[in-house]
């Protein structure tokens, strides 16, 4: 199911503060979320809030989130598994854990574990080479847990600003699921493709989203935007009617 679109046309100024803030209030169930944070505080200080949790902030209510949340750590593996064990993490073939906490799926790996830097896209030392793996310009950002304040790159904070959805770096190992990840993305916060984003899409993108009318209607308008050379060059707007989205 596709959610309302936020109609808002600029992102919001998040602050370090303000992701502090939701760890430690009610928005987290039965306080586990709470002690899961103030663990990985004393056990794993070098960890970072990665990507898309910081991108819905941003883009989006605190409020509306329901998503997963993505830590990255400069831990090994080993013993990231090892101070998590309680909240019995799976692995998964990227090399990272995946594991419930409170009501939130929680995704966390090691550094050296991030999938770009392990095919030798990037050049991974430290979290800020983590802006560089992101197949999309909004997710390159991340929070240090111990820290106060948001790190981003330039094409997030340009993003904040334009509300275009751009491609970060192309290399992913899902095409399809990355084509099917801008629409969701552009639905959900009011966001517009970018030239090489609008090609990407139509090349990637699966069939079978036919199937559902809101991603039909997209495809089709894009590929009609695409079509005409005076809009080709521009980003594409998805302005939907208000009976495909209710």
């Amino acid at each position: 199911m596709i959610e309302a679109i936020n109609t808002n046309k600029t992102a919001r100024r998040t602050s370090g503060r303000e992701i502090n803030e939701y760890f430690s209030s009610a928005c987290v169930s039965s306080g586990e979320f709470r002690d899961f944070i103030e663990t990985l505080k004393l056990e794993i200080p070098e960890t970072v809030v990665f990507g898309g949790m910081l991108r819905d902030f941003c883009f989006d209510l605190p409020s509306n989130f329901q998503s997963d949340i993505d830590f990255v750590c400069s831990d090994p593996s080993a013993k990231i598994e090892r101070v998590l064990h309680r909240y019995n993490p799976v692995k998964n073939k990227f090399g990272g854990f995946r594991m419930v906490v409170g009501k939130y799926p929680v995704d966390i790996w090691a550094l050296d574990q991030t999938w770009a830097f392990k095919q030798g896209l990037v050049e991974g030392n430290d979290f800020e080479d983590l802006c560089s793996t992101t197949f999309f310009n909004v997710d390159a950002v991340y929070f240090p847990i111990k820290g106060s304040r948001l790190e981003h790159s330039k094409s997030f904070k340009a993003a904040t600003q334009t509300r275009v959805l751009d491609i970060n770096l192309e290399e992913n190992p899902s095409p399809d699921k990355a084509a099917k990840r801008a629409i969701s993305l552009s639905l959900k916060l009011n966001l517009m493709l970018s030239v090489k984003l609008q090609h990407y899409v139509l090349e990637h993108v699966d069939s079978a989203l036919t199937s559902v009318p809101i991603y039909s209607t997209f495809i089709n308008l894009l590929k009609e935007h695409v079509e005409l050379k005076e809009q080709g060059a521009k980003p594409f707007e998805f302005c939907p009617q208000g009976s495909l989205i209710s």
